[in-house]
């Protein structure tokens, strides 16, 4: 049967024989997969553990270790040695065969490639995962709807790939950092508490875009409502794009900048080409961030 010890490593009890239970020279027997190591616990008479590493080429070298290691620890007569030999040829499959599982294992997580993601889903059907900084170091921020409190994530593991979140330099955007996590729980319990909800968002987000820009209003709805859109981009199958013209002095730089101070993830991007927005995007899922493109009037020529 497999378990864990203290020290973390995958742990085989090994069997023993009525014979060798009968003999009460061996009390307890363990391998270590981890490390292949076996350790046979002796009776009070020797009062000693036989520990060695299994050599998984050459069988019958643990059989003259384990026999040499009797000798040094008192036990002298060869029936004993014989019939420690005998345990551990016992367990020869179980052993072996736990090694080889062991290490493809690790084989196939050595072989994991390794992708950065801002969030992540599961194309929204899993719980969503997005990526902050907490106290200078990277992680997952998930919510779990059973204890009702946000908890933090290093990596997401998956049967062909690892996902992690991007460190501070690998950000594109101006990151979501945080002391600790408990002060992203105090802002869940604010926002609950306080009945915060899409439509405070939007008067929220109003308010801020109508201070630093002087535009019509249907112009400051529209740029105030994306900023709530761009949030819940990857709940939508399509959304559409702000094409913002006009001459110099129009407002143009100042709504975007604008935009871009509060909306979701927000990259700004000058003269961008395909490669440029397919990198920032990623392999994994869509609605990643959001962009601004300035100057991108032949994006669509690339």
């Amino acid at each position: 049967m497999a378990n864990n010890n203290d020290n973390s490593k995958k742990v085989i009890q090994l069997k023993r024989s009525d014979r060798v239970k009968q003999s009460g020279l061996v009390t307890k027997s363990v391998y270590y997969v981890d490390t292949h190591d076996v350790r046979i616990s002796l009776n009070h008479n020797a009062c000693a553990d036989i520990i060695f590493t299994i050599d998984r080429k050459k069988w019958q070298n643990n059989l003259n270790i384990i026999a040499e290691m009797a000798e040094e620890n008192g036990i002298h007569d060869k029936e004993s040695k014989r019939l420690l030999q005998r345990h551990l040829n016992d367990n020869h499959d179980e052993i072996l065969l736990e090694t080889e599982n062991n290490d493809n294992a690790k084989e196939l997580e050595d072989s994991k490639r390794e992708f950065v993601t801002f969030k992540y889903s599961q194309m929204g059907k899993g719980e969503l995962h997005e990526a902050v900084i907490v106290n200078g170091l990277p992680f997952f921020v998930k919510y779990n709807h059973e204890s009702k409190e946000f908890e933090l994530k290093e990596k997401i593991e998956e049967n062909t790939r690892i996902l992690r979140p991007p460190e501070v330099e690998e950000s594109p955007y101006n990151v979501y950092e945080f002391s600790n996590l408990n002060e992203i729980n105090l802002i869940k319990n604010n926002i609950l508490s306080n009945n915060i909800d899409k439509d405070y968002l939007f008067q929220k987000s109003k308010s801020i875009i109508s201070k630093y820009n002087n535009q019509e209003e249907y112009k400051i709805n529209l740029v105030a409502a994306d900023v709530i859109l761009s949030i819940f981009q990857d709940r939508f199958s399509t959304i559409h794009y702000d094409y913002i013209v006009g001459g110099n002095g129009s407002g143009k730089s100042s709504l975007a900048d604008s935009f871009g101070a509060i909306a979701y993830r927000v990259v700004t991007m000058t003269d961008p080409t395909a490669a440029n927005l397919f990198r920032l995007l990623g392999p994994i899922e869509p609605a990643q961030c959001t962009m601004i493109l300035e100057e991108a009037d032949r994006i669509d020529k690339s």
